[in-house]
């Protein structure tokens, strides 16, 4: 996956989560949305948000939404941790 790759995933996720209406998902990912720059406070707001929407608030979320943020979270804590 590249940044470009994603930024358009974790985009298409607000979209959907915008269409249903889930707030509490969009609270969370709002403080972290989007990127403005390629900072590492920024890319461990994103993990850390994508961690706590997949801990504490997995069943808001569809099973390929679920792994979509699986994927979104271990690529933004490979950019922290490489």
């Amino acid at each position: 996956m590249t940044i470009q790759e994603f930024d358009s995933d974790l985009g298409s996720l607000v979209d959907v989560w915008c269409d249903r209406r889930q707030l509490t998902l969009l609270s969370i990912i709002l403080r972290a949305y989007p990127r403005v720059s390629s900072l590492t406070d920024e890319w461990a707001e994103l993990a850390s948000a994508l961690k706590t929407i997949r801990t504490k608030h997995m069943n808001l979320l569809e099973s390929d939404e679920l792994n979509k943020v699986i994927e979104l979270q271990q690529f933004a804590e490979g950019v922290l941790y490489k």
